[in-house]
């Protein structure tokens, strides 16, 4: 393998849209990458745009259908996929039929290096590479605390990782220790803690309260998060509160607050989709959300602190337990346990979260574009 450099490297950059997550960690990684290099020419690929648009909109609308009704087939359907022999067989089905469908971009774009941030297209690049059609350096980055069977690759070179406990794990899957580097989960730069006077400056454009403890709710888009329920909750709290909620895309939830926020004892912001939620964390106190591995990332980057709400089984579940462990969030199940908990965090004194960013770096995306430059130079 090698890289002609009468052309600027290509690194092609793959994720799925299952969650936003793995699409924001491709684009904070490649962001890394172009600040450090001109010669590089990245892509961020989206694999789903290889479907007719029809099924990949019933693959996510069931998908997260799924999640939100029937909760319990998925954790079924997850440790089903990390145990059963049959799960492989389906592995290598799916890549086969997106390495058909992507053979063609493959070779117009001719990558020197792919980076996979979601085990679907890390199982597309691996399956080409086993069937020789595919010949250069393939990259995995893992964006949960828990680390998936089918993640895991003989034909993946470098895997970056978030924590040093997911070391064993993939050792005992047969990835060489040489392989593995820990990193943490890669997000933008824009993710870093403000400090009183930036948190100040910031509200003010915002046109937000900087007296009273604000709290932040996201992860309501996709009908996961029942941010209609925990908001009428929150009224049983006396003191003033100031609440942002990032609605998404989900333009029916919005419209529903934006009216009820009126009879709201509490400030209440409704925002659709927008682009600056690091300044609207750096303002926050306290984030509500579902424990996926981008988000809370970004809000450990940030040093939020953590309220995660009826974490899912599977990843979710996961990313829960090894924050709880390291005492850097509270769970809650019911609406009435993000009341209490919201005290605890925000209006009683004594609570003193872990304040060590475990092994979550704040510039993992600069780590991982470091080590990826490394594989070019040594190609070349």
């Amino acid at each position: 393998m090698s890289i002609n450099r009468s052309k600027p490297a290509r690194i092609l950059l793959l994720a799925a849209p299952i969650g936003a997550g793995h699409i924001r960690a491709a684009e904070a990684v490649a962001c890394a990458i172009n600040r450090r290099s001109a010669l590089i020419e990245c892509r961020v690929l989206n694999v789903f745009a290889f479907l007719p648009a029809w099924i990949a909109k019933g693959i996510l609308t069931v998908y997260f259908s799924i999640l939100r009704l029937f909760p319990q087939a998925y954790a079924a359907a997850y440790g089903w996929g990390n145990d059963s022999s049959l799960a492989l067989w389906g592995r290598d089905l799916i890549s086969r039929y997106f390495a058909k469908k992507m053979q063609a971009y493959f070779a117009d774009f001719k990558p020197d290096i792919v980076v996979c941030t979601h085990a679907t297209p890390a199982g597309l690049a691996a399956y080409m590479r086993r069937r020789g059609l595919l010949d250069v350096p393939l990259v995995g980055v893992v964006t949960d605390y828990v680390v998936h069977r089918l993640w895991l690759y003989p034909e993946v070179d470098r895997y970056y990782i978030p924590h040093e406990d997911l070391r064993f794990i993939l050792e005992n899957a047969g990835i060489g220790r040489d392989k593995i580097t820990v990193t943490g989960i890669p997000v933008h730069a824009d993710f870093y803690p403000a400090d009183p006077v930036q948190k100040t400056m910031i509200a003010r454009r915002l046109h937000l309260r900087t007296d009273v403890p604000t709290i932040m709710i996201m992860g309501g888009g996709a009908g996961l998060l029942p941010v209609e329920s925990i908001l009428a909750a929150l009224e049983e709290i006396e003191s003033s509160l100031q609440i942002i909620v990032i609605a998404g895309h989900n333009h029916k939830l919005a419209d529903r607050l934006r009216v009820r926020r009126h009879s709201c004892r509490h400030s209440v912001l409704v925002l659709g989709f927008t682009s600056r939620i690091p300044d609207y964390m750096a303002v926050s106190d306290l984030l509500i959300t579902k424990p996926g591995g981008m988000t809370v990332a970004e809000a450990l980057c940030m040093g939020l602190q953590l309220l995660l709400f009826r974490p899912l089984p599977g990843q979710e579940e996961a990313n829960a337990e090894f924050l709880l462990q390291r005492r850097r969030a509270i769970r809650a199940d019911s609406c009435q346990e993000v009341v209490r908990a919201v005290r605890q965090m925000l209006l009683l004194t004594g609570y003193q979260p872990e304040t060590v960013l475990l092994s979550e770096k704040k510039r993992a995306a600069d780590e991982i574009a470091i080590g990826i430059l490394d594989i070019s130079r040594h190609m070349s």
